[in-house]
């Protein structure tokens, strides 16, 4: 005769138990279901966000502080632009389309004062508000 593990014996002897005393079970009613789920979804939500924040970082590659700097550029069409990088002591204008990345012309190092980076059209953009404003303000 075979012997039965434990386990097994005490599964097949539960619906026995269960027949001879009576088992209350508590039944969640919506309010706890909804709050089971509404809880989960926040553990999730979070644990998707702990993640993205490691990954940026503690991800290699990802530095903000590195060699390369963008000084400037200037859009020229849909998908052209000219991108000035500054590189250690130089400067590198490359051209950068859809397809590929090219280097222009290097230059040595300069210092822009922030008056020049958009000094003509910030100026005159000054000039043309101020005198619409007073015309406006005299009539």
């Amino acid at each position: 005769m075979k012997i039965l593990p434990p386990f097994l014996l005490s599964l097949l002897s539960y619906p026995a138990l269960a027949s001879e005393k009576s088992v209350t079970m508590l039944v969640p009613g919506p309010s706890l279901s909804l709050l089971q789920v509404s809880l989960s979804l926040v553990i999730v939500l979070l644990a998707i966000f702990m993640v993205a924040w490691l990954a940026r970082r503690y991800m290699p590659g990802t530095a903000t502080a590195g060699v390369v700097r963008i000084v400037g550029g200037v859009q020229l069409g849909n998908r052209e632009r000219v991108v000035v990088l500054e590189i250690g002591e130089q400067w590198v204008m490359v051209g950068v389309t859809a397809s590929q990345i090219s280097a222009l012309t290097t230059l040595p190092r300069q210092e822009i004062s922030p008056t020049e980076t958009g000094g003509a059209f910030s100026s005159h953009l000054k000039d043309r508000l101020s005198r619409w404003k007073n015309d406006h303000d005299a009539s």
